[in-house]
């Protein structure tokens, strides 16, 4: 799983079809709207929920228990104001997860079959 450095210290991140789920609640978006990572990042307040989400579902991974800690949008917030840079490592460890899942997707339309 990938981490990324907050302050000194390593967080674990996922960005899996659980996390992509809340994303489309929490948004009210479909995931035809996101068919690509640029479509989701397209706004600051899109990346922060997306990395709230995102270490969230990082923590629930990696400590194995659903009440591992939610890391909140106003938390991530605070962590992009210390250190700017962060908004491109969340962009890049969910490009890095979300481009094979979209891909392993495409042809499982309403009118295919897997594997035709």
């Amino acid at each position: 799983m990938r981490t990324i450095t907050i302050n000194g210290t390593k967080y674990p991140v996922h960005f899996g079809m659980r996390a992509v789920n809340t994303f489309l609640k929490r948004t009210g978006k479909t995931l035809s709207e996101i068919v690509t990572a640029r479509d989701v990042i397209s706004s600051l307040d899109g990346i922060v929920a997306l990395a709230s989400i995102g270490l969230t579902e990082g923590a629930r991974k990696e400590y194995g228990h659903e009440d591992a800690g939610e890391y909140s949008e106003d938390v991530v917030w605070d962590f992009i104001d210390e250190q700017p840079e962060l908004i491109f490592e969340f962009v890049d460890a969910f490009a890095e997860e979300i481009r094979p899942m979209m891909e392993r997707m495409e042809g499982y339309g309403p009118n295919q079959q897997a594997g035709k």
